[in-house]
């Protein structure tokens, strides 16, 4: 088995999304950004088999830290109800259908943020999830050295728009219900 390295497991974040699954019921998940599968593999265990799980990541076309396509549909192959796709953030919203939950951890900031509320959001049927959201995580190393756009200051200035819930623990996770 290779090893872990989303920062999902450093918390136990499949306990996270298991109670997600649970309190929202999806029976549509789209899955952006899957690396190693941590947080796919938790919706799988957590949701029934009829739960429609679509994934998608651009695998080893992403230049920074990436996941193997082979690696992924290997891992997966046996749940009938997940589809493995090799596919962009920035286009999949453009011919896509509406989902229960959509999940989204692909180097999120804030500019990620204000694409997926802007693109993603009017697809969701129940909850939209992103990677992000505390103080502690719009600090860590790579925001700061490439100057990336803070989450938490973007949560702030969309709150009073959407019904919006941050679990701070890190890498933190930011829940957002349409209204």
């Amino acid at each position: 088995m290779k090893k872990q390295r989303s920062s999902y497991k450093l918390n136990d974040y499949a306990s996270v999304f298991c109670d997600i699954c649970l309190e929202f019921n999806p029976s549509s998940i789209l899955e952006i950004g899957i690396l190693d599968g941590y947080s796919l593999e938790a919706f799988t265990k957590s949701c029934e088999d009829t739960t429609e799980i679509v994934a998608i990541d651009l695998f080893e076309d992403y230049e920074y830290k990436s996941g193997s396509y082979q690696f992924i549909k290997e891992m997966f192959k046996e749940h009938d109800n997940v589809k493995i796709l090799k596919d962009s953030f920035y286009k999949y919203y453009k011919n896509s259908n509406r989902f229960d939950l959509i999940h989204i951890d692909i180097s999120n900031d804030g500019e990620v943020y204000d694409f997926a509320v802007k693109n993603y959001l009017p697809l969701v049927n129940k909850v939209l999830l992103l990677e992000g959201g505390s103080v502690e995580r719009d600090n860590v190393d790579w925001m700061i050295r490439y100057n990336k756009k803070p989450i938490n200051s973007y949560i702030k200035s969309i709150d009073k728009y959407f019904e919006i819930e941050i679990i701070n623990k890190f890498p933190s996770l930011t829940i957002i219900k349409p209204r």
